[in-house]
């Protein structure tokens, strides 16, 4: 059986075929074929049945979310009212634009994205570039499902700039330039995220702390952390370590939503 076009709710569908290769014996599989085209909110709020259900796994609110993309969706299935759930097979693939998520860092968040969605019984990957605020990166989301509640891996990466920094509020302008490559990873499900490892390569960037310690572009220079954020907005880097020529600093900080430094605690 072929469809030619259809609307599901507020979803396009361009085409559709079910096969069915037999019906005796009875309970055998048959299969469906769509191609279809909408918001990234009504494809979360469709969705939300099973073997999908992704709006009531990760804590979702679909009209949170912003984008629109075309997806390609295969279901197998047995021919059957009651049957176990895990013959059913998958495989999902859609790619987006202009997607905005509803996660981010103090008041940027996600937005302007470009991303591949793939998802089967073995797992959910998300991938492409987004900007963060006015930040430009890449978001590596990846929810492995062989296994019950195995957390989602998720990496943010990109080059950050200190106009970048500007926009984020961190004032760093006279001690930092050039460029430092940074990448942010993390594990937990939905879109609340509590804390993260932080590295950054700072080789092209010069930085200084005033008068007392100085590096010029191309030298080396690292820095690793675990950032864990506050439910008050307040920022703590555990487990710091920066090193450079002339400098190996390790310990911990904390600081306001603002900036303002509260603790400090290093060797």
């Amino acid at each position: 059986m072929f469809l030619s076009s259809a609307r599901v709710d507020g979803l396009s569908v361009q085409s559709g075929q079910v096969s069915i290769p037999r019906f005796i014996p009875f309970g055998g599989d048959f299969t469906i074929d769509l191609k279809g085209s909408g918001a990234v909110s009504e494809m979360l709020r469709v969705s939300n049945f099973p073997p999908f259900e992704f709006s009531k796994n990760y804590g979702l609110v679909p009209s949170d979310f912003q984008g629109v993309g075309n997806i390609d969706l295969n279901v197998t299935r047995p021919l059957l009212e009651h049957f176990d759930q895990s013959r059913i097979l998958y495989d999902l693939s859609g790619d987006f634009t202009g997607v905005s998520l509803p996660v981010g860092f103090g008041k940027n968040s996600f937005k302007d994205g470009a991303l591949a969605l793939r998802a089967n019984k073995e797992g959910i990957s998300i991938r492409g570039p987004i900007k963060l605020g006015a930040w430009q990166t890449t978001l590596d989301w990846v929810k492995p499902l062989v296994y019950r509640n195995t957390p989602a891996e998720y990496s943010v990466a990109g080059v950050i700039t200190r106009d970048d920094l500007d926009a984020f509020g961190v004032g760093l302008r006279k001690h930092f330039g050039g460029k430092i490559g940074v990448l942010i990873k993390g594990s937990g499900d939905g879109v609340s995220v509590s804390q993260a490892d932080v590295f950054a390569n700072f080789k092209e960037a010069d930085v200084n702390f005033g008068t007392l310690w100085a590096k010029a572009k191309g030298d080396a220079g690292n820095l690793s952390a675990k950032i864990a954020l506050g439910q008050g907005g307040d920022i703590r880097a555990e487990n710091l370590k920066v090193t450079a020529s002339g400098l190996d600093i390790q310990g911990a900080i904390a600081v306001a939503p603002n900036f303002q430094l509260q603790s400090m605690d290093i060797d």
